[in-house]
C-alpha cells in the first residue's frame, strides 16, 4: 500500500528489502519530510551496499560481461535514454491532449500513460544491458547501479499503474484522491532514484567524462526544455572560499517556498569538466582548492506548474569561480557527465509523468 501523505510532500513506494524495507516502514512514524529522506537514504544505502564492492566486470548473476569503449557506451547510454524521454514526453502529450475529463476516462487514459512508460523503461533496461561495461572501475559501478535503479523504477510504475486500474470510477471524487497518492507513490520514488544517480560521483571519472561531453546525444538527453525554471546563483563570478546564494529564476516568493521546503531541494557546485565539487542548499560555499575558471551551479527542487501542481525540476547554469565574466548566453542545461545524464533524465521523467497526471487529474477536481 502507498503511505498516505499530502501531495506537496508525495508518499513513498517503492520495492524495498532489508534495511531499505526497516528505513521505509520507519517513514510511516516520522513526519512526511522526514519519511521521504528515509527512503532517499535507504536508496543511498542500497548504491553503497550493492555496488560500492565486489563483481567489477561481471552481472548481478556473475556472468562475464563484455567491455565497451567510453566512446561506444556514452553513445549507447545516451541514445537509449533519448529515446526512453522521448516516448515518455510523447505519452504525457497523449494524456493530457485526451479529450474524457471523467474518471472512467481519466483511468484509461493515466493507465496508459504508465503503461508507456513501463515499456520505455524495460526498453532502456534492456539497452543498458546490451551496451556491456565502459573500461573505468567507476563506471563499472554506474553500470550496476543504473540497472538496478532502472528496474526499481519500473517497479514503482507498475505498483502506479496497478492501484489506479484496481480504483473504482464510480465515486469520482475518490478516484481522484486514489490517482493522486499513486502520482505521489511514483513521484517518490523516481525522486529517490535521481537522488542516487547525482549521488553516483564515481561514475564521473576522466574517459567517461570526455566520451559524454563529446556526444551530441549526451548534450541532448541534459538539454532543458525551454518552459524550464532556471536558477540564480549570485553573485555569477565568485572568489575561492566564498558563498554563493541560490534561488530558483524568474518565479514568485510562494515558489521559492515550494522549493526551498521539498523533499528533492538540493543544490551543487561543478567544475569545469561537470564533476561535482560541493553540495548545499540555498547556499553553496566554494571550496578554497576548487579551480579557478569557469564552473555550473546545479538546483534540484519541486515547483509549481502552469495548474499549481508541483513538479520536479533540475536545471543549471554558469558562474566562475576566481576572476572573469561568466558565459553571456543563459542556458538551464546541465553538463553532460554520466552521472547527470542518469539524475536528469529520471528528472525530466518524473516531470513529464506528473504534467500528464496533473493535466487529466486538474479537470476533474474544478
Amino acid at each position: 500500500m502507498f503511505l498516505m501523505m499530502a501531495h506537496l510532500v508525495p508518499p513513498c513506494r517503492a520495492r524495498w528489502t532489508g534495511p531499505q524495507l526497516r528505513a521505509a516502514t520507519l517513514a510511516g512514524m516520522v513526519s512526511t519530510r522526514s519519511a521521504v529522506r528515509l527512503v532517499i537514504l535507504a536508496v543511498l544505502v542500497s548504491l553503497t551496499v550493492t555496488f560500492g564492492v565486489g563483481g567489477v566486470g561481471t552481472s548481478s548473476a556473475g556472468a562475464t560481461v563484455a567491455e565497451a569503449s567510453a566512446s561506444s557506451w556514452s553513445g549507447s547510454v545516451c541514445s537509449g535514454v533519448s529515446s526512453w524521454l522521448s516516448t515518455v514526453r510523447s505519452a504525457s502529450s497523449k494524456a493530457a491532449a485526451a479529450t474524457s475529463r471523467d474518471a472512467a476516462g481519466a483511468q484509461k487514459t493515466l493507465t496508459a500513460l504508465l503503461k508507456s512508460a513501463e515499456a520505455a523503461t524495460a526498453k532502456l533496461l534492456k539497452k543498458l544491458k546490451s551496451a556491456g561495461n565502459p573500461p573505468d572501475a567507476g563506471g563499472k559501478q554506474l553500470v550496476l547501479a543504473a540497472r538496478q535503479q532502472l528496474a526499481d523504477a519500473g517497479q514503482n510504475l507498475a505498483t502506479a499503474r496497478t492501484a489506479i486500474t484496481g480504483v473504482p470510477i464510480s465515486d469520482e471524487s475518490a478516484f481522484t484522491r486514489a490517482a493522486k497518492v499513486a502520482q505521489g507513490g511514483f513521484e517518490s520514488g523516481l525522486e529517490a532514484i535521481q537522488t542516487a544517480f547525482g549521488a553516483a560521483t564515481f561514475g564521473d571519472e576522466p574517459p567517461l567524462l570526455a566520451a559524454f561531453a563529446a556526444n551530441s546525444r549526451c548534450a541532448g538527453v541534459v538539454g532543458a526544455l525551454p518552459d524550464t525554471t532556471g536558477v540564480t546563483a549570485t553573485p555569477s563570478t565568485v572568489a575561492l572560499g566564498a558563498n554563493l546564494t541560490i534561488t530558483p529564476a524568474g518565479v514568485g516568493s510562494a515558489a521559492v517556498t515550494v522549493c526551498t521546503q521539498s523533499s528533492a531541494y538540493k543544490s551543487e557546485l561543478l567544475d569545469a569538466t561537470g564533476v561535482r565539487v560541493a553540495v548545499g542548499s540555498r547556499i553553496l560555499t566554494v571550496p578554497t582548492d576548487a579551480k579557478v575558471g569557469a564552473a555550473t551551479v546545479r538546483l534540484v527542487c519541486y515547483l509549481p506548474d502552469a495548474a499549481a501542481r508541483r513538479v520536479i525540476q533540475g536545471s543549471c547554469t554558469a558562474v566562475v569561480i576566481g576572476t572573469g565574466t561568466p558565459a553571456t548566453t543563459a542556458s538551464a542545461s546541465c553538463p553532460p557527465t554520466p552521472r547527470l545524464v542518469f539524475a536528469q533524465g529520471v528528472i525530466f521523467a518524473e516531470r513529464a509523468l506528473s504534467t500528464g497526471f496533473n493535466a487529466v487529474l486538474t479537470p476533474l477536481t474544478a
